[in-house]
């Protein structure tokens, strides 16, 4: 197998590509006991995302035992000898038979070291019960029931987290509060960690197997914000959508919620053509996956630019056979509500009525009208980055609760005017509308 090929398996264990046999022998044991099935409440929603997590770790691992142990020589150093002389007059010797026999005893080998692991480190289904003596954070219980995100303050000493990347499904473990002070140890997403201390843009914590590191303040969250985010109820068809109590058809409760309803997605509460979500009555059911939208940070303004002519015609339906008969006049100013169908999109008009209109006929308005808030989500400033890239951070800071107005958006990141009318990029969730703009 090509080691290119091996790279995801390193990423789900929390490894560097190439990493020894005790390495991954080790990370497979460490994140054994933070993920298996047994460890978590039976019938939950917990449960079922551990036993997501728990067979791509298995299946990982067993994918990098195999290779190791097929190609003993790609993980050793020693000097290998100098071929024999070979009688010209004799055929040189067979040796299909003897890699034959070493591929079937690497095979062999890996069974055995997994039954062996398995053994010691998996519990009969017949008694799924937890650990009896789990101390946080070594073997870290997720919430039992998920409670709707809130403004925590600022975190505390030993406060639970949860690894959030901005990108990719790993956070960098840093020695020091530093870059230059990279590890090469790696946290995968979703993984429990303890909050220590912050200091010049970086979080120190307590990883599950007890040692000490330094993050980027903006790659974890506090465990109680960490399972949901807001949506939007949005129906495909009508005014409302039909709640349920199960991811199935047959269990509909009889309650509709309203469009443009908030509710509150439970992340990893997907089943089906349903996910799960949190009403504003703290109640919780299931709706259709296409019945809700994520929230935009703001409507954003657009700006009606024919390509032909001096108007813009509207549809009812991102369809050219939904024509309404009305068109906008070039320059007017509408909100992009997020909708995109084809070569639509949905557009909220200047007379609150709503509609579609070809893509290639709005751009994004030049002025800088949408009040916004800096709201870190951990630690009280916010940074500013010259590009939408991590990679262009120039040291400055913007205090939390900052009042700036928001160009546009792209990527994770929100383009905007500073008080001193200085242009810059902030990752898209340090930031909130105005209450009052």
């Amino acid at each position: 197998m090509n080691n290119s090929n091996l790279d995801p398996y390193y990423e789900i264990l929390g490894l560097n590509p190439g990493a020894s046999p005790e390495e991954v022998k080790q990370a497979y044991r460490n994140l054994v006991k933070i993920w298996h099935p047994d460890f978590f409440p039976a019938a939950s929603l917990q449960k079922q995302m551990a036993e997501e997590k728990f067979k791509q770790i298995t299946e990982a691992y067993q994918h990098l035992r195999l290779h190791q142990l097929s190609s003993p020589n790609e993980t050793s150093n020693e000097v290998q000898p100098s071929p024999t002389p070979v009688n010209p007059t004799h055929s040189p010797p067979r040796t299909y038979s003897n890699r034959l026999l070493l591929v079937i005893g690497a095979n062999v080998a890996s069974v055995i070291v997994l039954v062996f692991v398995g053994l010691n480190y998996f519990k009969p289904p017949t008694t799924p019960t937890p650990p009896t003596t789990p101390t946080p954070p070594t073997t870290p219980t997720p919430p039992t029931t998920p409670t709707p995100p809130t403004d925590s303050g600022p975190l505390q000493s030993e406060q639970c987290c949860v690894i959030s990347p901005t990108v990719g499904k790993n956070v960098r473990v840093f020695s020091q509060p530093s870059k230059d002070t990279f590890t090469g140890k790696r946290i995968p997403k979703g993984t429990k960690v303890s909050f220590m201390e912050e200091e010049n843009g970086f979080l120190k914590i307590q990883l599950p197997d007890n040692n000490q590191g330094w993050v980027f303040n903006d790659q974890i969250n506090p465990c109680n914000t960490y399972l949901e985010k807001c949506s939007v109820i949005s129906p495909t068809v009508g005014q409302n959508v039909r709640v349920f109590s199960q991811p199935s058809k047959d269990t509909f409760t009889g309650k509709r919620i309203p469009k443009d309803t908030k509710v509150a997605f439970i992340i990893g509460g997907q089943a089906n053509e349903f996910v799960q979500i949190r009403l504003p009555d703290k109640s919780q059911g299931w709706v259709f996956n296409d019945q809700i939208k994520p929230c935009t940070l703001l409507e954003q303004c657009r700006v009606i630019s024919p390509t032909v002519g001096q108007n813009a015609r509207v549809f009812s339906q991102p369809s050219k056979t939904a024509d309404t008969g009305k068109r906008i006049p070039k320059d007017t100013k509408v909100s992009f509500i997020g909708g995109e169908k084809d070569e639509f999109a949905e557009i909220r008009l200047p007379d609150k009525s709503q509609g579609w209109v070809f893509n290639d006929q709005i751009k994004p308005c030049t002025q800088l009208e949408q009040c916004g808030v800096i709201s870190p989500t951990i630690g009280e400033n916010a940074r500013v980055f010259g590009q939408p890239s991590r990679d262009t951070f120039a040291g400055k800071r913007i205090p939390k609760d900052t009042r700036v107005s928001i160009i546009r958006e792209q990527s994770a990141f929100v383009e905007i005017q500073l008080p001193d009318k200085s242009q810059g990029w902030v990752f898209n969730n340090q930031i909130h509308p105005c209450s009052h703009p």
